[in-house]
């Protein structure tokens, strides 16, 4: 099911959840307006762990390095 749900949302889309769920015999999965807001709400998700994981690999790379902030940027 974790394959379905990953490729619904990535690359695929509605129109794809649509052709699937018609195939399954399932109800229609979520209207267009549904999906662009369930869309966003996983993007800015993305984005803040994106960036939280970045801030956290430059404090361990200073952190290695002695501490120095200049060291993130060699």
């Amino acid at each position: 099911m974790f394959d379905i749900n990953l490729r619904s949302v990535i690359g695929k889309g509605n129109k794809a959840m649509n052709t699937f769920s018609g195939f399954m015999n399932l109800s229609k999965p979520l209207s267009k307006t549904q999906y662009d807001r369930a869309n966003e709400k996983l993007l800015k998700a993305y984005h803040y762990a994106c960036i939280q994981s970045c801030k956290e690999a430059a404090l361990e790379k200073i952190n290695k390095l002695g501490g120095s902030s200049d060291a993130v940027t060699d």
